[in-house]
């Protein structure tokens, strides 16, 4: 099907892989959309940089001594 999207000014896109919401912390327990979209709101106002570094650091923090067990990519844009 095709159609049209009307994106408003200033919406923030942020695409990623399962990887982001799949990884493990020390006990078994997932990052998760939840603490996803927490980490989002906390810096939605920022450049889509900043929005990466953070997400990237607070998985970081997440996951402890824990190993990446799967890929990660994230891709945010800005609509102006």
């Amino acid at each position: 099907h095709e159609g049209e999207v009307v994106i408003s000014e200033n919406s923030l896109l942020v695409c990623y892989t399962d990887g982001v919401v799949e990884l493990e912390n020390e006990t078994e327990s997932q990052y998760g959309i939840n603490r996803l979209k927490k980490s989002i709101e906390e810096v939605s106002d920022r450049s889509v940089e900043v929005i990466n570094q953070k997400i990237l650091a607070n998985l970081e923090l997440y996951k402890g001594k824990m190993p990446y067990l799967d890929d990660i990519a994230l891709l945010s844009c800005r609509f102006i």
